[in-house]
């Protein structure tokens, strides 16, 4: 019988560093940790350097949906604090959980 090798295209990919430094932006803007903006900054790069992510390009939901550059964030705290995020018009945004 010969064997028919897939090649899976939905595998996910690391982030690159502008992807990185755009979760690290939408942090701090999102979550502000304190009135210093500064603070902010370095505070939201340390919670996006030890979070678990992964880059599809190529996301696609089944059907007739939505299509493109996917970002899936698991949070240091736990396997519970986890988040999507969609590029919009080039700009990052916190996908809602539905």
């Amino acid at each position: 019988m010969k064997t028919t090798t897939l090649k899976d295209t939905r595998q996910p990919r690391k982030p690159n560093d502008v992807e990185l430094r755009q979760l690290a932006e939408f942090t701090a803007q999102e979550f502000g940790f304190s009135s210093n903006p500064s603070e902010n900054e370095n505070e939201a790069a340390y919670l996006v350097s030890h979070a678990y992510i992964a880059i599809f390009d190529k996301y696609s939901t089944g059907g007739a949906g939505w299509f493109g550059k996917l970002m899936v964030v698991v949070w240091d705290g736990s396997p519970g604090q986890f988040e999507a995020y969609k590029w919009q018009d080039g700009k990052l945004e916190r996908q809602e959980k539905e």
